[in-house]
C-alpha cells in the first residue's frame, strides 16, 4: 500500500502545482489589465480632455471605424455599403459586422452602459488574455512552471502591445496577437498529441481560425495563411491517417483554394510591405504603420532592453534546437514578430509572445539540470529577469497621459458641425475621415482605408496642390459626383484620362464645349453619352449635396497633400519642395517682420531664424486683408547668398507668416489659406486661419442651351 500512497501524493502535488500555476497566471492577467487600465483615473478626473459630445472618445482614429459599425447595428442602419466613405463610390462592409463591434453592442445591452464606454474597456480586458495562452504554450513546449510563468508575464508587458491595446484603443489588435498565438498552440498540440485528443485540438484550431478570420476581417489573407502554413506542416509530418501523396495533394489543394480566395489582398499587402507597388499613382509620403524600424527602436518598443533581447534570442535558439522539426510550426509568429525590421512596424505587437517564449526558453536552461544548485540559480534568474522586464517599460507605460491623439480634432469637428450642412461632403485630409463619419454623419473622400491608397490620395490632394482655382473646384465637383473609374476605363490609360479631365475642367463650360467639338473624334465611348451636350452635363454635374473644402493647421505640419498632389505621375517624383514653416504672432516693425522665432528684412529679403540660421527669399508677399503686395528680390549676378527657391508670405490681420517653397506658394491651398482671395470658385463659410478655414466649393455650372 505504501507505493500507492506515494503515487497518490505525487498526483496531488502535481495537481496543486497546476492550480497554483494557473492562479499566478490569473495574477499576471490582472497585472496586464492594470497596465492598460491605469490611465482611466485621468479619464475620470479630466472629462473635458477625454469626452466629446457626452461620450468617451476613442484613443486612436481607427477605433471610430468599429464604433460606427456598432452604432449602425444598434440603430438598424448597418448596410454592406457605407456611402459616406470614399465618395462617390462608398466602401463595402462585411455582411457580418466586425465581431469587436458586435461584442461592444452586446455588452452595452447587457450592462446598460453606452457603446462608447464599453468600447474603451474591451481592449483592457481582452489583450491580457495572452498571458493564459503563452503559459499554456510554454508548458506544451516542456518548460517548467516558473519559466512558463515568466514567459506569461513578459508577454503582457511588451511596450508596443500595451500601448496598442490600452484603454480606448477599440481596435482588433487587442485579440489579433491572442488568436495568432492560440492558433499556433492548438496546431502544435494537434501535431504532438495522439488518439482522440489529437483531433480535439484540430477541431479547436479550426474554430479558433474561424473566429480569427471573423475578428480580423480587414486582413483575411494574413489570418488565412498564418493558420494554413503551420497546419500544412503539421498535417504533412504529423498526420498518419493518409499516405504522403494524399497529404501532399490535400495541402496543395488547400493552398490553391486559399489563393483563389484572397490572392488580390495578399498580393496588395505584399506590394505594400516590400514597397514594390506597381501603380500610376505612387504614395509620396510615409504610411507610419508600414515603415520599418531600426533594431534599437525595435528593442525599446518591445522588450525594452538589449540584454533581455539577447536572452530571448538565446532562448529561441535553445527551443528550436530542442523542438527540431516541430520548430517549423512557430515560423509564422517568428516572421511576423521580426517583420517590422524590414517593413510594417504595426506588426511589432506580434513580437510579444515570441520574445516571451524566447525568454522562457532561456530561463529553462538551468532547470534542465538535475542538481539543486542549478535549479536555485534558475529560480534567481526568474526573479531577476522578471523584475528587469517589468522595470524596463513600467515607467514609460504608466507615464501620465495628458490627452488623446484625437483631442485636437474636437475644435475642428465642432466647426464643421456648426458651419456645414448636415447632408454634405467634406473635402479634407484623410485623418479626420472616421471621426467625421461617426460624430457628424457627413461624407468624406478618404479615410484610413489603405486599399488603392495612391490613386485615392492623389485625387484627394490634387485639387489642393494645383495652382488653378477653377480646375480645383471643378475637379472636386466632378469627382464627387462621378469619380474617375469610368474615365480611366474609357481611355484605357489613367494618365490620358487624367490629362483629359484636367484639360477640360480648367475651362468654363462654354470653352469646354469648343474644346470637345474640336476633339470630338478623339472622345472615348462612355455609357449614356452620345453628344457634346451629354459630355458637358457629365463633366459639370449638378449635385444635391454641397461639398466643403476644409483646410486646417495640422495639414501644414506634414504637407502630405502637397507631396501627393504635386507628383509627376510619369516619374513618380514630387515637383517642388514640400516646405511650409509657420510663424505666429508676427508683426511689422521698422521695415522688419518680427516674431519670437524670426526676423525678416523687407529691404533685402534676408531673414534670421532661431537658433542661428540665415535664409534669403526670392520674394515677400504682404497681405493686408484686402490686397496683396509682392516685394521681389532678384538674384544679382554672382551673389550666392540669395536663394531663389523660397518665398515668404505674411498675413497682417492674422499676424501670421510662413516661409515656403515657390511651388508651395502657388497652390490653391496656400493662396486660400494665406491670402483669402475673392474667387468665384470658393465661397468663404468661416475663416479662422491659421487654425482652420471652411470654404464652400462653387464650381462652374453647365446650363443646357
Amino acid at each position: 500500500m505504501k507505493p500507492i500512497k506515494n503515487i497518490s501524493s505525487i498526483v496531488t502535488t502535481i495537481k496543486a502545482q497546476k492550480i497554483v500555476g494557473w492562479v499566478i497566471v490569473f495574477a499576471v492577467f490582472m497585472f496586464g489589465f492594470y497596465l492598460r487600465f491605469e490611465d482611466f483615473t485621468d479619464w475620470k478626473e479630466s472629462p473635458f480632455l477625454f469626452k466629446y459630445q457626452k461620450e468617451y472618445q476613442m484613443a486612436n482614429f481607427d477605433s471610430y471605424y468599429y464604433l460606427l459599425a456598432a452604432n449602425d447595428v444598434d440603430n438598424n442602419t448597418y448596410d454592406t455599403l457605407d456611402e459616406n466613405r470614399n465618395i462617390p463610390y462608398g466602401v463595402e462592409r462585411p455582411v457580418i459586422p466586425p465581431l469587436i463591434s458586435l461584442l461592444a453592442l452586446l455588452f452595452s445591452k447587457l450592462t446598460g452602459y453606452s457603446i462608447s464606454t464599453i468600447a474603451i474597456f474591451i481592449p483592457v480586458v481582452l489583450a491580457p488574455t495572452l498571458a493564459f495562452v503563452v503559459y499554456a504554450f510554454a508548458r506544451a513546449l516542456k518548460l517548467n512552471i516558473l519559466p512558463s510563468l515568466l514567459a506569461s508575464l513578459i508577454s503582457v508587458v511588451s511596450f508596443t502591445y500595451v500601448i496598442r491595446t490600452r484603454i480606448g484603443v477599440f481596435d482588433t489588435d487587442c485579440m489579433n496577437v491572442v488568436f495568432l498565438t492560440l492558433n499556433t498552440y492548438l496546431i502544435y498540440k494537434y501535431a504532438t498529441q495522439i488518439g482522440r485528443a489529437k483531433y480535439m485540438y484540430l477541431s479547436a484550431a479550426f474554430l479558433s481560425a474561424f473566429l480569427f478570420f471573423s475578428w480580423w476581417n480587414t486582413a483575411s489573407s494574413v489570418v488565412l495563411f498564418s493558420t494554413l502554413i503551420p497546419l500544412s506542416i503539421a498535417f504533412m509530418f504529423y498526420e498518419e491517417r493518409f499516405t504522403k501523396i494524399t497529404r501532399g495533394f490535400i495541402i496543395v489543394l488547400a493552398y490553391v483554394l486559399a489563393l483563389l480566395l484572397v490572392h488580390e489582398q495578399i498580393g496588395y499587402y505584399f506590394q505594400l510591405v516590400t514597397g514594390a507597388v506597381k501603380d500610376v499613382f505612387p504614395v509620396n509620403g510615409s504610411i507610419t504603420e508600414l515603415e520599418a524600424v531600426e533594431f534599437n527602436v525595435f528593442i525599446n518598443k518591445t522588450i525594452g532592453n538589449k540584454i533581455l533581447m539577447l536572452l530571448a534570442f538565446v532562448g529561441m535558439i535553445a527551443l528550436a534546437w530542442k523542438e527540431k522539426l516541430k520548430a517549423l510550426l512557430l515560423t509564422i509568429p517568428f516572421l511576423l514578430a521580426f517583420l517590422p525590421l524590414y517593413s510594417g512596424n504595426r506588426f511589432m505587437i506580434f513580437s510579444a509572445p515570441v520574445l516571451a517564449l524566447g525568454i522562457g526558453g532561456f530561463v529553462q536552461i538551468p532547470f534542465s539540470f538535475k542538481n539543486n544548485l542549478a535549479k536555485l540559480g534558475g529560480l534567481a534568474l526568474v526573479v531577476f529577469v522578471g523584475f528587469f522586464a517589468v522595470k524596463a517599460n513600467y515607467k514609460t507605460i504608466t507615464h501620465k497621459l495628458n490627452k488623446l491623439a484625437v483631442f485636437e480634432n474636437r475644435i475642428l469637428l465642432d466647426e464643421l458641425n456648426n458651419n456645414t450642412e448636415q447632408n454634405s461632403n467634406i473635402w479634407t485630409n484623410w485623418d479626420l475621415g472616421y471621426q467625421v463619419h461617426h460624430y457628424l454623419n457627413r461624407g468624406t473622400f478618404a479615410d484610413g482605408e489603405l486599399t488603392n491608397a495612391g490613386e485615392l490620395l492623389y485625387h484627394l490632394s490634387f485639387p489642393m496642390a494645383t495652382t488653378d482655382f477653377r480646375l480645383s473646384a471643378n475637379f472636386m465637383n466632378f469627382y464627387g459626383a462621378r469619380g474617375m473609374r469610368d474615365i480611366y476605363t474609357a481611355f484605357g490609360d489613367k494618365l490620358k484620362g487624367l490629362h483629359f479631365i484636367k484639360t477640360v475642367l480648367s475651362l468654363t463650360p462654354k470653352e469646354a464645349k469648343l474644346y470637345l467639338e474640336q476633339h470630338e473624334a478623339e472622345l472615348p465611348v462612355i455609357a449614356n453619352i452620345s453628344s457634346i451636350n451629354d459630355w458637358l452635363a457629365y463633366l459639370y454635374p449638378t449635385q444635391e449635396r454641397k461639398t466643403y473644402l476644409f483646410l486646417h493647421q495640422k495639414m501644414l505640419q506634414t504637407v502630405f497633400w502637397f507631396k501627393q498632389g504635386n507628383t509627376d505621375l510619369k516619374t513618380g517624383k514630387i515637383v517642388g519642395l514640400p516646405l511650409f514653416m509657420p510663424f505666429f504672432n508676427m508683426k511689422q516693425e521698422s521695415g522688419m517682420l518680427k516674431s519670437n522665432e524670426a526676423i525678416i528684412s523687407l529691404a533685402n529679403g534676408f531673414g534670421q531664424f532661431k537658433p542661428n540660421t540665415k535664409q534669403s527669399f526670392q520674394s515677400i508677399l504682404l497681405y493686408d486683408g484686402i490686397k496683396s503686395t509682392v516685394k521681389k528680390y532678384p538674384n544679382p549676378s554672382g551673389n550666392s547668398l540669395n536663394d531663389q527657391r523660397f518665398v515668404f508670405q505674411w498675413n497682417k490681420p492674422l499676424s501670421f507668416g510662413a516661409a515656403m517653397s515657390l511651388e508651395m506658394s502657388n497652390t490653391v491651398f496656400n493662396k486660400l489659406y494665406m491670402q483669402t482671395p475673392n474667387t468665384a470658385h470658393f465661397k468663404a463659410v468661416k475663416l479662422n486661419a491659421p487654425l482652420f478655414q471652411i470654404w464652400e466649393v462653387t464650381p462652374d455650372r453647365y446650363v443646357k442651351e
